[in-house]
């Protein structure tokens, strides 16, 4: 079976990735940072990135059984109108941009 997992490299996504590889499994690794084995990088909120990352796995896997998007940031915490802007705007590109960017080119 492959599998491509997002934000890999820490957290839920490193420990669905590592539990899918010692179970048998093809993994690619999908993260900002470097990792082992396939791995790429990439910042799931960028869709150019996220299209690349795509049609590298499709050069070396001919399908993909099955994605796993576990990319996330934690975003402001409290009262809606108190937030920041900017981080607002950060956590809504990597939790829903970055799935739907995902799932788009996968």
């Amino acid at each position: 079976m492959n599998l491509v997992i997002t934000g890999s490299s820490a957290g839920i996504g490193k420990y669905v990735a590592d539990s899918c590889e010692s179970a048998g499994q093809a993994v690619c690794r999908l993260a900002r940072s470097a990792q082992r084995g396939f791995a790429l990088r990439c910042d799931v909120s960028r869709w150019p990135e996220v299209k690349d990352c795509a049609e590298q796995v499709a050069r070396k896997w001919d399908h993909v059984d099955g994605l796993v998007c576990c990319a996330g940031c934690q975003g402001p915490i409290g009262p809606a109108m108190q937030a920041e802007p900017e981080q607002w705007q950060r956590t809504l590109e990597t939790n829903l941009n970055g799935t739907y960017f995902t799932l788009r080119a996968f």
